[in-house]
């Protein structure tokens, strides 16, 4: 695992200012949710597709990643997570909209996404073979940890 589960890099957390802490305060309109796409991931209650454009995206190159319940130990990870999709150019929007798959009666702290081609690593062949599992994450973490340090450069996300 590239971070331990649950843990969110404190260097986003710890530089968030009071404009950051609103992206959940609007109730988002003219959202449809598509079906679930997954229900992986340790903060959300699904990732869906979209079931129509919304403000000039196309439906298929947005995803929409459906926050468990937020308590006060986890806003900082949500909002963390709002900031450090718009800094690297993902983010479509954020709000609440009212999931009726959740169960919950309250709207729910949504992200709005751009969709990344790509595939989970653990549904792939190679990682069924646990042998090549190893060899599979110690080639991408380098390549994680180079874009991660593109990107703080890029973005000057980190500052002397």
């Amino acid at each position: 695992m590239l971070f331990a589960r649950g843990a969110a890099p404190q260097i986003v957390i710890s530089n968030l200012d009071a404009t950051d802490k609103k992206v959940f305060d609007k109730t988002l309109e003219g959202v449809e949710l598509d079906v679930k796409l997954t229900s992986r991931g340790c903060f959300n209650a699904g990732i869906y597709g979209l079931n129509k454009d919304y403000q000039g995206h196309k439906a298929s190159e947005v995803v929409v990643k459906c926050m468990k319940q937020i308590d006060d130990e986890t806003w900082g990870q949500a909002w963390g997570e709002v900031k450090a999709l718009r800094t690297v150019g993902y983010l479509i929007d954020s709000g609440l909209l009212l999931v009726p798959e959740s169960g919950h009666d309250k709207p729910t702290p949504v992200i709005l996404m751009k969709r990344i081609p790509g595939c989970i690593l653990p549904e792939t062949p190679l990682w069924a073979n646990s042998q090549t599992q190893t060899q599979l994450v110690n080639d991408i973490k380098p390549k994680v940890k180079e874009e991660v340090i593109n990107w703080a450069v890029d973005k000057n996300i980190l500052a002397r």
